[in-house]
């Protein structure tokens, strides 16, 4: 779960995430996005993109140095549906590895 940021309204004039939006699910998503909005004029999503093929979502293994396992969740987006998602954003960046979205609020 994806905590309520500690920042009254309006904080800021951008707020930026990278790597993070595609390791939440999508109501940690939605609500992330909405706390952005809440704090900052302009959100900035910089996220992984999927390497080939459609979005994926899921569980994923991941192995640690010192041997530790543990299953994350990870997305690999398409720009399309990161726009689906972040509704009114225009794309800064189209990968080839990351993609970069930015909304100002009032536009989505």
């Amino acid at each position: 779960m994806v905590p309520s940021l500690p920042f009254v309204d309006d904080s800021f004039e951008r707020a930026f995430a990278s790597n993070l939006y595609g390791h939440l699910p999508p109501d940690d998503r939605a609500h992330l996005l909405a706390e952005m909005a809440r704090v900052s004029a302009e959100l900035v999503i910089l996220d992984q993109l999927a390497a080939s093929g459609p979005f994926r979502e899921g569980p994923e293994e991941r192995s640690l140095r010192n041997g530790t396992r543990l299953v994350i969740h990870k997305c690999y987006f398409t720009v399309d549906r990161l726009l689906e998602e972040i509704h009114g954003a225009e794309v800064v960046m189209n990968g080839p590895v990351f993609a970069v979205l930015r909304l100002r609020r009032g536009s989505g």
